[in-house]
């Protein structure tokens, strides 16, 4: 039984290794062509008005550019714990 789930977990981070990180490795052992990265170039691209939307096959996207700052503000949490038992902890000694 501990050998089935042993195997079971290495499928399972054998599959996820393919499909997450080697996945040109994945579409060869299927025997199928990975697909080519389509992405065009960014400069310029809305500077037609966005003709090229009617046929739908160019998705507007909008982009900000931001900055990390620090934030000076904390989560107070106050609560109480409990313990659920009580044990008694006893020891002999010789």
């Amino acid at each position: 039984m501990r050998l089935l789930s042993i195997l079971a977990a290495g499928l399972v981070v054998g599959v996820l290794y393919l499909v997450v990180l080697d996945r040109d490795m994945l579409f060869a052992l299927a025997g199928r062509e990975a697909a080519a990265d389509t992405a065009g170039p960014v400069d310029g691209a809305a500077a037609d008005g966005g003709a090229d939307a009617a046929d739908g096959s160019v998705v507007g996207v909008v982009a900000l550019r931001s900055l990390a700052r620090t934030v000076d503000s904390a989560v107070v949490v106050r609560g109480r714990t409990e313990a659920a038992r009580q044990v008694d902890v006893r020891a002999e000694t010789s």
